[in-house]
C-alpha cells in the first residue's frame, strides 16, 4: 500500500515543485485513495485523474503534468506498457512517474524488460558502481517461492 511518506518522497524526488500530478488506476477506490493521500501531502496540488491506460495517453497529450502515478495492473494496456508508449512518445516523453499497484497479476510475478532511473543530478561513479553491485545481486539471486505448508520449529532447551 502506498503510505503519505511514500507520496511526499515521490514529490520531494521530482526536484521541483509539483503542481499537477496525473493519477492512472483502474480501480476508482484506489484513484479516490490516491487522490485523497495527494492532498494530504499537499492541498494546493492538482490532481486529474484516469481509469484507462488509453485515457493515461490522452490525458498527457493534452496537458502537462509534473508526476504521474501509474498503476501496474490494468486491463488493456499494463503499466510497463504505458512507460514504453510514452518513451517512445516525443510529446510525452519526460514525464516522472512512480508505479502504484495494490494487486499482483493473479499467479504471475510482476516482470520487467527493463529497467530505467533518472536523477536530476546524477550519480557519483562510487555511487554508480555501488547500485549496479546490488541490482546484479538482486537479479541473480533466485527467488525463493513461498513455503506452501508452514513449518514448525521446535526449540530444545538446554539440559
Amino acid at each position: 500500500p502506498v503510505t503519505v511518506t511514500d507520496l511526499e518522497k515521490a514529490l520531494a524526488a521530482v526536484g521541483r515543485r509539483v503542481k499537477r500530478v496525473l493519477v492512472v488506476d483502474d480501480d476508482p477506490d484506489t484513484l479516490d485513495v490516491l487522490v485523497r493521500l495527494l492532498h494530504v501531502c499537499d492541498g494546493m496540488i492538482e490532481v486529474a485523474t484516469a481509469s484507462s491506460s488509453k485515457e493515461a495517453l490522452e490525458a498527457l497529450r493534452q496537458e502537462r503534468y509534473d508526476l504521474m502515478l501509474l498503476d501496474i495492473v490494468m486491463p488493456e494496456m499494463d503499466g510497463w506498457q504505458v512507460a514504453e508508449a510514452i518513451r517512445q512518445d516525443e510529446e510525452i516523453a519526460g514525464v516522472p512517474f512512480y508505479f502504484v499497484s495494490a494487486q499482483d497479476p493473479p499467479g504471475l510475478q510482476l516482470r520487467s524488460e527493463g529497467f530505467l532511473t533518472t536523477l536530476g543530478r546524477g550519480l557519483s561513479l562510487n555511487k554508480l558502481l555501488h547500485c549496479s553491485m546490488e541490482i546484479a545481486r538482486l537479479v541473480l539471486t533466485p527467488e525463493q517461492a513461498p513455503d506452501p505448508v508452514p513449518r514448525q520449529t521446535h526449540q530444545v532447551a538446554p539440559v
